[in-house]
């Protein structure tokens, strides 16, 4: 596959645009001679070239003799490349460049033509590519977009990208043998950190001042049992923070999540935690409780070790609330303090292939003694609840969905429902908000 842009991996090689050399500006180097172009000064010779401010655009074989074989190793989408002064960080380079294209490589590409590279708009490397081999990108500063490894099973470390100080998203896939991502020593600013089966064990620091985030996604990472390094991390001003903790089987403590959550800037906070078998404390979510943040969404589901929810039992308005696959948990009095939850969710609706399980020993609604706001409200698979009490104050509600309760008979659900003036729409059970 080589190096290759979405609309060439779809169409072929029928339209890519090549430019000349930066070296003679002639137009008499093809993409394909000699392998590929100086690794200590010129940039690839495909897509549009810009050097020194002026810009060539020659379309696929007009004038240069290139032909759509010689692209197999370098495709640059969209506007192509522009030159720059000597390197900063990393091996000499007397010129590097800059990518204005979408890169994607695998092991059949020549990546020594990217040595004097320090950006690019977008970069994803995917397959057997050498460990050895990613040397090639030690001069890389900085990433538009994402900068993203997908399906690297070889792929041991990250030290290659020592120089990267930011990028939109670090996004990691499918990449078992990769332990440790402190060789990311330069990294500063990140907006999305993805680690998505990894053989990651904890978190790095990163450089001093490391932060800016918005989304951090942690899912199906069977060894990792430290986040300590969320701890330094920053978020970014004004924005929502989303934080996804998913399948991560080995993790016993959020603890250091609150130092992301407790800072005082974000538009809003947004946290799910699914599948975590061994975590035994919610001591992390305190800040969804403070009420100068604003609780956007609290998702917590097939988690069988947590047997209360004390971390946030001062929380008095959340926009969505899930609760769902915690057997252990057998009241809701530790949700005392709620009065405002706009879509809530007891249970597992059971529509889709998250399977997160039922409240199991939840017998009614005991416990929510200050709820009075809630829009939307579906019970279900919930084994033993057989009644819907508990809410005295909850006399408005506009959607309400029971499905799967075992023990809760039609007799119950028409006394809950005969208790507001208006009636609820009845609606089908759904896992979606």
């Amino acid at each position: 596959m080589g190096v290759r842009s979405i609309v060439v991996g779809l169409l072929g090689l029928a339209l890519v645009r090549c430019g000349p050399s930066p070296g003679d500006g002639s137009g008499s180097t093809s993409a394909g001679d000699a392998g590929g172009t100086s690794s200590t000064s010129a940039l690839p010779t495909t897509g549009v070239v810009t050097t020194n401010g002026s810009t060539t655009d020659d379309v696929t074989g007009a004038g240069t003799g290139t032909t759509a074989a010689t692209l197999n190793t370098t495709t640059l989408a969209t506007t192509g490349s522009s030159t720059g002064g000597p390197s900063e960080c990393g091996p000499p380079c007397e010129h590097t460049w800059e990518s204005h294209g979408w890169i994607e490589l695998d092991e059949t590409a020549d990546l020594s033509q990217f040595a004097c590279m320090t950006k690019a708009w977008d970069l994803k490397f995917t397959g057997d590519i050498p460990q050895e081999s990613l040397a090639a990108f030690a001069n890389l500063r900085e990433v538009a977009l994402d900068l993203e490894f997908v399906d690297m099973p070889g792929l041991t470390d990250l030290s290659a990208f020592g120089c990267l100080r930011e990028s939109h998203a670090l996004i990691l896939t499918d990449t078992p043998a990769l332990t440790d991502l402190s060789g990311l020593g330069e990294l500063v600013s990140l907006l999305e950190f993805t680690a998505r089966r990894t053989g990651i064990v904890g978190l790095p620091g990163f450089a001093p001042g490391f932060g800016g985030l918005r989304y951090i996604a942690l899912e199906d990472n069977p060894a990792l049992t430290d986040i300590g390094g969320l701890a330094t991390w920053t978020t970014h001003v004004d924005w929502p923070i989303t934080v996804h903790l998913i399948d991560d089987d080995a993790l016993t403590s959020i603890a250091p999540l609150a130092e992301v959550l407790a800072r005082p800037d974000h538009e809003d906070i947004r946290v799910t935690l699914i599948g975590l078998d061994s975590l035994t404390s919610r001591t992390g979510l305190e800040p969804m409780a403070d009420p100068a943040q604003i609780a956007y969404e609290l998702h917590l589901g097939d988690l069988p070790q947590i047997a209360d929810l004390q971390p946030i039992s001062a929380i008095s308005s959340v926009v969505a609330l899930t609760l769902a696959g915690m057997p252990k948990i057998d009241s809701l009095a530790d949700l005392g303090d709620l009065e405002t939850a706009t879509y809530f969710r007891i249970g597992d609706c059971m529509d889709d292939s998250t399977m997160e399980g039922g409240m199991d020993d939840l017998t009614s609604l005991a416990g929510l003694d200050s709820l009075v706001d809630t829009y939307r409200l579906r019970v279900a698979g919930n084994a033993n609840l057989s009644s819907l009490s508990g809410a005295p104050k909850l006399h408005e509600l506009a959607e309400f969905a029971a499905a799967d309760n075992p023990l809760l008979t039609p007799v119950a659900i028409d006394e809950f429902v005969a208790k507001f003036a208006s009636p609820p729409e009845p609606v089908l059970c759904s896992n979606e908000y």
